[in-house]
């Protein structure tokens, strides 16, 4: 469950930065392409550490790094995202929506901090799910 955290708030902090900095206007207000930035920084970054740990040649470590993440942690990465996404709107039109929250806010960086805790307790009941089953469980591979 933490390696699900650590994709998504990495994922978080590296797509919120650079569609802002990528951004030409950045008042107008793209909420949907900054949750597909997101979460698919989130997925990338867990096929990256999924890689990083995975023995083999180069071909098979990516196959096995996106299977993997497929297999396993792409369901709990969506609850996780979806929590966080689910705060994040309400934090952007209710709790905080005067002035805009932009990635140059302190305010932003603390609701994303309360929508990164969303998420991980959104996810915590998949992730139970997945290990009640075996589905969380891997085989280690030798590094022989």
């Amino acid at each position: 469950m933490s390696r699900c955290g650590a994709h998504c708030a990495l994922g978080f902090v590296v797509a919120e930065v650079a569609l802002y900095l990528m951004r030409s206007d950045p008042a107008h207000e793209t909420l949907w392409v900054d949750y597909a930035g997101d979460y698919l920084a989130a997925v990338v970054i867990a096929v990256l550490f999924r890689y990083v740990g995975a023995p083999g040649r180069s071909g098979t470590k990516v196959w096995h790094a996106m299977s993997t993440v497929v297999r396993v942690e792409l369901l709990t990465i969506t609850a996780f995202e979806l929590a966080l996404f689910g705060w994040l709107t309400l934090a952007h039109r209710v709790v905080f929506p005067e002035p805009p929250l932009r990635p140059d806010s302190p305010i932003f960086w603390f609701a994303g901090q309360l929508g990164l805790i969303a998420g991980f307790v959104a996810a915590w009941p998949t992730a139970s799910w997945q290990l009640g089953r075996g589905l969380r469980i891997e085989r280690r591979l030798s590094h022989d």
